[in-house]
């Protein structure tokens, strides 16, 4: 087959850009607010100080300087209600109801995030009189913030999640792997399913608002073509690598000779890296009672002195077999590390990110499959106060493998097993995604779904 398949550098629903804060690779601990009710963020009404009568409050707002995803309201530092958006847009506006107030003086608070997860708010003072209704931390009928032990919506997300894989797809199982972030303060996060079958990928997320999006990509070179009876108008044929087995990566680093780099420190970092990778692949392997890794890469490393002569300055796969003597053919992920104090390529300004990956295991891209941002020297060691490496690269090759960034505008599947609660930002080779990975046993038959002939209790093909 002979196919060209451009990357493509959207956030919903495509796998791409991943928002990575160019100052810290742990992005777990949010940016503090901005609160300033003349800042971007306004509250436009109720006022601060208002007297409001017993009954739901509607919060008007409005907030500019986006492109945002998402508005919050919190009342008293716990949510109540939230709007989304698709992230195009720089500015997000609206109503935001609370519903059953309680009486008394009350803390509201508006929070808008952006596409590159800045987060922005602003609060006022009210008091709430009468009765009113139950508090927001009650049963009454507002959005609690999930427990790490009760998951009410779990089984009936289970089971739509089995509807959509029957009807939409043709798959009768039992058993897929469901689950959902726990992050506190965000109301917004799904639950999500990922299934590995045949030739393709599947993704199903049930938004705690109704709202529900499924989708399928191609796995491991296949033809997006031969899978039309799978793939809807809406997906995208961009294939990815199913996570098993051996992943061959080929890693250019682009030296722009302004961090004092030799090629041979750059080479064995990539080593390091892929070592420790490779360790923790193993080690989640031997938890479910394997004795080798379920999927391990190997990395070849080649280094360019200069920059290539590309309008983006990423590099072609033409471009590096000429600069390198290796033929891109014989890897299923192309990787690009720019080692430039500088951001000359302009990727991290116009990404908002270190590192963006557009699928893997496709045959004759356009371009590399992944890219890196390296701006500092000691982000190439393993054992930095940023290792951004080996932190970069275990994350963005689980988006080869179809780690989503979904309507929120967030990474939406759970990290783990499923067995504990998971209130991280995202997943990487140290917070493995391994109920989604497949990596795990949930229909009990005693083999891992992706290594399974028969995952996730098939009942039918």
């Amino acid at each position: 087959m002979n196919k060209n398949y451009p990357l493509v550098f959207l956030l919903v629903l495509m796998l791409t850009a991943c928002n990575l804060p160019a100052q810290n690779t742990n992005v777990d601990t949010p940016i503090p607010p901005t609160q300033s009710q003349s800042g971007p963020v306004q509250i436009l009404s109720p006022q601060s100080g208002a007297n409001l009568p017993a009954g739901p409050v509607t919060i008007q707002f409005t907030a500019t300087g986006g492109p945002f995803v998402e508005a919050d309201l919190s009342v008293d530092g716990a949510p109540v209600a939230f709007i989304a958006q698709d992230g195009t847009s720089t500015s997000i506006s609206g109503a935001l109801v609370w519903n059953q107030p309680t009486a008394g003086s009350h803390t509201l608070t508006v929070v808008a995030l952006t596409l590159n997860k800045e987060v922005l708010s602003t609060s006022v003072q009210v008091t709430v009189e009468g009765a009113g209704g139950v508090g927001q931390n009650s049963s009454g009928g507002q959005t609690p913030t999930a427990q790490p032990t009760q998951d009410a919506g779990l089984e009936a997300a289970r089971q739509r999640v089995i509807q959509i894989l029957h009807d939409t797809y043709g798959i009768t199982v039992t058993d897929p792997p469901v689950g959902r972030k726990l992050r506190q303060g965000v109301t917004t996060d799904p639950w999500t399913s990922a299934v590995y079958y045949k030739d393709w990928f599947i993704n199903v997320s049930i938004y705690p608002d109704g709202r529900e999006i499924d989708y399928a990509y191609p796995l491991n070179y296949s033809d997006p073509q031969a899978l039309s009876n799978v793939m809807k108008p809406g997906d995208k044929p961009v294939p990815m690598c199913r996570p098993s087995g051996v992943i061959k990566l080929l890693v250019v680093f682009v030296d722009y000779q302004n961090l004092v780099v030799t090629q041979q420190e750059a080479l064995d970092s990539l080593t390091q890296a892929v070592d420790q990778i490779n360790g923790r692949y193993l080690e989640a392997s031997q938890a479910v009672g394997l004795s080798s890794p379920i999927m391990e890469l190997q990395a070849t490393g080649a280094y360019l002195s200069s920059p290539p002569a590309t309008l983006d300055l990423l590099l072609t796969p033409e471009l590096i077999r000429k600069s390198t003597g290796i033929d891109p053919s014989q890897y299923d992920i192309l990787v690009q590390v720019d080692l430039d104090a500088n951001d000359t390529s302009g990727l991290i300004k116009r990404t908002g990110s270190y590192g963006f990956d557009g699928g893997g295991c496709i045959p004759s891209p356009n371009e590399v499959h992944m890219w890196i941002a390296i701006s500092q020297k000691d982000q190439l060691s393993i054992s930095a106060s940023e290792p951004r490496l080996v932190n970069t690269l275990g994350h963005e090759i689980l988006h080869t493998m179809g780690y989503p960034i979904g309507l929120t505008g967030l990474h939406e599947w759970v990290c783990g097993d499923g067995t504990q609660a998971d209130g991280t930002d995202q997943c990487d080779q140290n917070n493995l995604p391994t109920l989604m990975m497949g990596w795990t046993d949930t229909d009990g038959d005693g083999v891992v779904e992706i290594l399974d002939t028969t995952p996730y209790g098939l009942q039918s093909p």
